[in-house]
């Protein structure tokens, strides 16, 4: 299988601070899901993939710092003459969705904290890790570190619970 393309197709971003200073330590709450959207007569499927980071508080309930959640739709060609079901398409997308998306979300969610005039907040890179029992009940949620850390360091490491 080929990606032939991967676009944008919807985005939020929303930042109630002006500086990290505002709300000291915060949890990282990252979210995504990918799904298997259409699949087309020439060889053709789409996968929707949706991506959150949320900056949080750590030691309240308030509302997130920063949030931003982006849509993705992702194109890939299947080889000639390969047969797959839509279930196998489905189980495909929910992992290389992800995967195959992280590297221009990950630029996204940089990009975004510039532009609100945040310090850079760099995702770490996506790795497939075997999900926990407690993972696979949540549907895929990691959680991390403050955006003091963060943003010194311009990286968070996220670890799935």
């Amino acid at each position: 299988m080929q990606i032939r393309g991967i676009r944008l197709v919807e985005a939020t971003a929303r930042a109630r601070i002006s500086s990290p200073r505002e709300v000291g330590e915060v949890e990282a709450v990252l979210g995504y899901s990918a799904r298997l959207k259409e699949h087309r007569k020439d060889g053709t499927f789409v996968v929707a993939s949706t991506m959150e980071v949320r900056l949080a508080p750590r030691e309240s309930n308030e509302r997130p710092a920063v949030s931003i959640k982006a849509g993705f739709e992702l194109t890939y060609a299947l080889p000639q003459d390969f047969h797959v079901s839509r279930s196998e398409l489905n189980a495909f997308a929910q992992t290389n969705g992800v995967f195959n998306v992280w590297p221009y979300w990950r630029e996204f969610v940089q990009n975004m904290f510039v532009r609100m005039a945040l310090p850079p907040f760099t995702l770490p890179v996506y790795r497939l890790l075997e999900p926990t029992k407690a993972a696979l009940k949540k549907g895929n949620v990691a959680k991390d570190a403050s955006l003091a850390d963060a943003t010194r360091s311009g990286s968070v490491e996220t670890r799935t619970e």
